[in-house]
């Protein structure tokens, strides 16, 4: 059987340990996201998902969580780029890690990043030891995330938002990301003292919904009562994967006639 390679110029080969763009990737795959603001992402599967969510030609929702090998996708809402059509807002892959292996058994994948993407390949022993999951598949990614304009999501008169209070499990968190945005969340909020959406496992458990939901971290309750004044009708949240309910049924009912919002159902 031939040796296929990846059909790509420029491809750096790393072999020492302290190289710059490792140490990047060894606080990055931990952590989830670096000082600069890059999100670590590891498997081929996740990588699919931003390349489809970011690099894919916009044919409408097609796509979505575990779909990232089929279909396309769309800006997401409320994003500059959906409000505006700038370009310039999309989010983004700045580098992709490989282990010489996985060099070879994923080439088709690695065939479909951007021409701007770095691609560095390492010895899979190298890779192992920054890898942070339990069967490392040789693929890990630093990743922009687009930015996300509240305000443009709560002018949408369909607008769902998600909001995760307290919750303290980071799969939890990325199963909420992962339901809510196939049944039509518009936005995923977190409170203070609640795990990030940013975390590896919180990541990983979207299943890629994190590249198309619009995420607003660590939000405090203030700034969000005043944006509730724009017609943001209360009960329209979620908490610990739960969906909130007003004690008093009768404003609920009046508030989603008026304001034809809805709970999420998880």
């Amino acid at each position: 059987m031939a040796d296929r390679r990846l059909s790509r110029p420029g491809i750096r080969v790393l072999q020492g340990a302290r190289n710059p763009l490792l140490k990047v990737f060894r606080r990055a795959l931990p952590e989830g996201v670096t000082r600069d603001g890059w999100l670590g992402i590891e498997g081929p599967l996740l990588l699919a998902e931003v390349i489809e969510a970011y690099c894919a030609p916009r044919r409408g929702r097609e796509a979505g969580p575990g779909d990232a090998y089929t279909g396309g996708s769309e800006p997401a809402p409320g994003s500059v780029d959906s409000e505006q059509g700038t370009a310039n807002n999309q989010g983004s892959i700045h580098s992709v890690l490989l282990s010489r292996s996985a060099a070879r058994k994923f080439t088709r994948l690695l065939e479909r990043l951007p021409a701007e993407a770095e691609v560095a390949e390492v010895p899979d022993r190298l890779f192992d030891q920054i890898a942070q999951t339990e069967t490392p598949q040789g693929v890990a990614a630093l990743v922009e995330l687009p930015h996300h304009d509240l305000d443009a999501v709560l002018v949408r008169r369909d607008a769902l938002l998600l909001v995760a209070c307290g919750l303290q499990d980071p799969g939890n968190l990325g199963t909420m990301m992962r339901s809510g945005f196939a049944l039509g969340a518009t936005a995923l909020i977190t409170l203070p003292a609640t795990v990030s959406p940013f975390n590896p496992k919180a990541v990983r458990s979207s299943a890629g919904a994190i590249f198309r939901l619009p995420v607003f971290p660590a939000w405090s309750c203030r700034p969000l009562d005043r944006k509730r004044s724009r017609r943001v009708a209360p009960g329209n949240c979620v908490r610990s994967g739960l969906a909130a309910e007003h004690p008093d049924s009768r404003r609920d009912r009046f508030l989603e006639r008026r304001h034809g919002r809805r709970h999420l159902p998880i």
